[in-house]
């Protein structure tokens, strides 16, 4: 009972986390922070010791600790979080990805195809039959504006502007979130940030990055 309740007070103040609490601020599962954690390369901040145990210590997370460790793995696309979070995404993301793309489809009035790997984007999108648009889909794992910009890379952006060039048709990215689903044009304005890892000293991992401030996304109604 005193263990709960100790859990329940850490979680309800703003200086500290649990391990369920670190969990979902970080829109994580429990057991993908046991690895992160536990991973030396992560840079996880140590928790603090609150209950001794021979078998396994109970330990609280600084708040604080947690969001300027997530800042620095937010600015590095290829980071440990970034990867896991992708990784955690993509169980998910292949079946909830037709799931966003069907109500589009029917919200809008089009017909979406998947498109080859090649196309550097999700689908194309025809309405009687006449191509009007391609649209990349992301799915979330954290609710919108957890985060202050959407970080895509330069070079996905800089394909999606050229097919909408060249067929004279909208390039959309659309993203659903945990609490909302929306879209912005991929020619809205957007600044550019290098990102990428840095602790294998490869020049591979790093790249330029485009930044859309979540203002220039738009809510799902008829297109």
């Amino acid at each position: 009972m005193t263990q709960k309740k100790s859990e329940n007070k850490a979680d309800i103040k703003s200086e500290y986390l649990t391990l369920d609490g670190v969990a979902r601020y970080l829109s994580l599962s429990r057991m993908t922070v046991y690895k992160l954690i536990n991973d030396k390369d992560a840079d996880f901040p140590k928790g603090l010791i609150v209950v001794k145990s021979e078998v396994r210590p109970r330990k609280l997370y600084k708040r604080k600790d947690i969001a300027k460790w997530l800042d620095r793995q937010m600015s590095s696309p290829k980071s440990w979080y970034q990867l896991m979070r992708t990784m955690y995404e993509n169980d998910l993301n292949l079946t909830s990805e037709k799931k966003v793309i069907s109500y589009i489809s029917e919200s809008w009035g089009v017909a979406s195809f998947k498109l080859p790997l090649s196309y550097k984007l999700d689908y194309s999108m025809y309405r009687n039959g006449k191509l009007v648009g391609f649209a990349e889909v992301k799915c979330r794992t954290h609710n919108f504006g957890t985060f202050p910009t959407y970080i895509i890379s330069l070079s996905k952006v800089m394909k999606a502007r050229s097919l909408g060039k060249f067929t004279n048709t909208k390039t959309i990215l659309l993203v659903s979130w945990l609490d909302k689903t929306a879209y912005l044009d991929f020619f809205s304005p957007f600044t550019i940030k290098q990102g990428g890892r840095s602790d294998r000293k490869d020049w591979q991992d790093q790249e330029p990055m485009c930044h859309y401030d979540l203002k220039e996304f738009k809510g799902i109604g008829r297109n």
